[in-house]
């Protein structure tokens, strides 16, 4: 099924209706999504407009590699993260100066 970044990260590899009624961080149901119904109904109806083929990429591509992708996938993750995290302390040290500088001090 579709979905975002965030979403599918949350979703895993799980069916996606299991996800969506399931009790885990992110999962529509846990965020109280509005016309949840609607949502899964819409989904089927689209799920049943072809044979959706799932592909077991650890699989395919074997379990070695598909770790270290994921592996390289959080240690991206966590740089991105620190990178956030050191932009902001920037901002905020250049709006003090600013603020300073505009006072006069």
């Amino acid at each position: 099924m579709p979905a975002c970044g965030k979403c599918n990260q949350s979703k895993g590899n799980s069916y996606w209706k299991d996800w969506i009624l399931a009790d885990v961080k992110l999962s529509p149901k846990n965020r109280n999504v509005e016309n949840l119904v609607d949502i899964i109904i819409r989904l089927e109806k689209y799920e049943s407009w072809s044979n959706p083929k799932r592909i077991d990429f650890e699989v395919i591509v074997g379990k070695e590699t598909w770790e270290k992708h994921w592996e390289n996938c959080e240690r991206l993750h966590k740089v991105m993260q620190e990178s956030q995290q050191l932009s902001d302390e920037i901002k905020q040290t250049i709006e003090t100066w600013i603020n300073k500088s505009d006072a006069g001090i």
